[in-house]
């Protein structure tokens, strides 16, 4: 296991920088700026995410991860909003103990992510 920080980042960093999130995968931590829309927040969360997991299965760095996680996190956002019902049962099955809700205070919390 590896337990991710994720940070809020503010809104004119993510101006600055260009991006709504950014994955530092040696200290562990996920900056995502969350003055967006909950769509967003929800695509940047899911994105960076899928950053971390890569960087756990050693998949290697450059553009075709960038390219690969941008199109599963899209692909995979659309699963979530268009089968609900199906997400909320992988979900009381795979962790039975876990919260209901929105984003709602993921700006300050740390997750964990497991290796294969």
């Amino acid at each position: 296991f590896v337990d991710y920080d994720v940070i809020a980042m503010p809104p004119d960093e993510a101006a600055q920088a260009d991006h709504y999130g950014i994955t530092d995968t040696h200290n562990c931590q996920m900056r995502v700026d969350f003055s967006s829309r909950a769509e967003r927040q929800c695509m940047v969360v899911l994105h960076e995410l899928l950053h971390a997991c890569w960087d756990m299965a050693d998949l290697g760095d450059g553009e075709t991860e960038e390219k690969a996680v941008s199109a599963l996190a899209n692909q995979l956002c659309g699963v979530i909003r268009d089968n609900p019902a199906l997400i909320v049962r992988m979900v009381a099955a795979l962790a039975p103990m876990s919260h209901e809700g929105d984003l709602t205070g993921v700006s300050e919390c740390s997750m964990q992510l497991s290796g294969t």
